[in-house]
């Protein structure tokens, strides 16, 4: 009974755990790659080979060395400011950015954009190369009287499209600002006073 009793000890124990033994040492090889499940060594009854949890987890539970843990919490840091930055987005901000955002190859660059003022993001557009100035070549329309004084910037947007500059007086929330349009290369300017039009020239 004795015998049989340590002999299932000895099946069931894990053996003897040598000093110093880490995950590093038993799951790497020479050339600082880890081994693979399946490919290096075969797995038990039971062992679907399987991490249980996502790659980004397992990255941030084991990492492969300080370096990687870094990069790891840097990549975080970035991702939640990238979050924050749409999340504080105005809805046609948020549009422009989703129109254009495959261009930008990092989550740096995408946090770049947006902290760009918004009416400086077509002309970083037009810098990247990612649209053409023809793209954004808004004309005011050859009736003037289509634009009234008192109507809104989304009137504004609704007759002539995106300006292609805005200039902003003082406070930024009283809404006193000059936007550009260009007329066959002449500049043709619509002023604003609390956000309404007052007017143009």
């Amino acid at each position: 009974m004795i015998k049989l009793l340590a002999l299932f000890l000895f099946l069931v124990s894990c053996g003897h755990m040598p000093a110093g033994r880490s995950y590093l040492s038993e799951m790497s090889r020479e050339d600082g790659t880890f081994l693979e499940p399946y490919r290096d060594f075969p797995v038990v009854v039971g062992d679907n080979g399987s991490w249980g949890y996502s790659e980004e987890v397992r990255r941030m539970r084991t990492p492969a060395s300080a370096e990687e843990l870094e990069e790891y919490n840097l990549e975080q840091t970035l991702k939640w400011e990238l979050s924050d930055l749409e999340a504080k987005q105005s809805e046609e901000a948020f549009s422009l950015y989703q129109k254009y955002a495959h261009h930008f190859k990092t989550i740096s660059e995408k946090i770049y954009y947006l902290r760009l003022p918004y009416h400086e993001r077509y002309s970083y557009l037009e810098a990247r190369g990612i649209v053409t100035p023809k793209a954004f070549s808004w004309h005011l329309p050859t009736n003037e009287s289509a634009i009234n004084l008192g109507m809104s910037k989304t009137d504004i947007i609704s007759l002539l499209g995106r300006p292609q500059r805005v200039e902003i007086a003082g406070n930024p929330s009283f809404e006193n600002e000059r936007w550009l349009y260009a007329e066959q290369g002449n500049p043709k300017y619509i002023y604003f006073e609390y956000g309404k039009v007052e007017g143009w020239e």
